[in-house]
């Protein structure tokens, strides 16, 4: 068999930034004796430093990926809240239409019970042209109150 051959590759690393030399001596010097050499302790920095850039790396795609599942979901819920909105609208439209109704029907209602407590009778054209159909002063009143009351 024959004699295998290392094979050996230098890089040399040029800085030409003084406070990076300067924080390197003194990060070197503060190291104590774990380092057998200055060029182990760079050698371990730059490892360190890779290190930490492929996890940062790794963990931002991760954070990446994840955001464009988010962004789906959101999405969804987005297009739920559009429709609940909707479904709310025509609920609460379809709310204060009953709501007048039953006001304007409690009204005429006061109207022929005050007519028939005085014994008097209401005009059909009358209620028809939607004469009673205006809440009385005193219901008006209480109405404007819980209005201000509420914020409505």
């Amino acid at each position: 068999m024959g004699k295998q051959k290392t094979i050996s590759q230098t890089n040399t690393l040029r800085i030409s930034d003084t406070e990076l030399i300067d924080r390197l001596n003194r990060a070197y010097g503060g190291a104590g004796p774990k380092q057998k050499s200055k060029n182990d302790y760079l050698l371990e920095l730059v490892q360190a430093g890779l290190d930490q850039k492929q996890y940062d790396e790794a963990l931002l795609q991760k954070l990446l990926d994840g955001d464009r599942d988010a962004a789906a979901r959101l999405d969804k819920i987005d297009e739920r809240l559009t429709g609940l909105e909707k479904n709310m609208t025509k609920s609460f439209n379809v709310q204060y239409w009953y709501n007048n109704i039953i006001r304007f029907i409690l009204s005429n209602l006061y109207a022929f019970a005050e007519a028939a407590n005085d014994n008097t009778s209401l005009v059909k054209q009358d209620v028809d042209a939607g004469y009673y159909d205006v809440l009385p002063d005193r219901f008006q009143d209480l109405s404007d109150e819980y209005k201000g009351r509420y914020g409505l």
